[in-house]
């Protein structure tokens, strides 16, 4: 948990790391959905002075006022880097926290950010069960490879397959590239 002192500006930063683990920069600030929970767990996130900013080397900020005594709640969501999104409590209070209280609040933001980094690599694992788990199908009308679910009825994965040149090919296939990320549930009959 990281303390914070009512009424002062509170920086949470985090990183977005690209499949080779190499920081990603540029990234249009409004792309990352912030929702900020004050301790009655309302979302109050257009109320307390949001700022997203860009540090470099894949390194971003944002920045909130909290205006209430408690626990606060803060999920970042991207939908390409991190659609689970990384998530931090704030415990805010009306004095400057020292010593052990510091400490504490210190031990449970790192807790919180190594379940963070549990939760994201339990996704990446189910994702890998899913795409191992069931049907693998090549659909030769589109040139694609759809991936199953274990039920073998549950879309995991599409890619666009293409050949040696680039064109479109369900036949000795060098390429292929993702076409959609999102989960649908469709019925083919081969």
């Amino acid at each position: 948990m990281i303390p914070n002192k009512i009424n002062l500006p509170c920086q949470l930063r985090f990183t977005v790391l690209d499949v080779d683990n190499s920081g990603v920069t540029g990234i249009t600030l409004s792309q990352f959905l912030v929702r900020i929970y004050n301790p009655a767990d309302a979302e109050v996130s257009g109320s307390v002075g949001l700022v997203r900013k860009e540090l470099g080397n894949g390194d971003y900020e944002i920045t909130f006022t909290p205006n209430a005594l408690g626990k606060w709640y803060v999920v970042v969501t991207h939908s390409v880097y991190f659609p689970w999104g990384k998530a931090a409590a704030v415990m805010v209070s009306s004095e400057s926290l020292t010593g052990i209280d510091t400490e504490i609040a210190m031990l449970n933001a790192q807790n919180v950010a190594i379940q963070n980094s549990v939760n994201a690599m339990g996704v990446d694992v189910q994702f890998i069960k899913d795409i191992e788990g069931g049907r693998w199908w090549i659909d030769r009308t589109i040139n694609q490879m759809i991936f199953y679910k274990e039920d073998n009825v549950t879309e995991v994965a599409r890619f666009d397959l293409k050949d040696f040149d680039g064109l479109p090919a369900s036949e000795n296939v060098y390429q292929r590239t993702r076409v959609t990320s999102t989960t649908t549930t469709t019925t083919t009959t081969v």
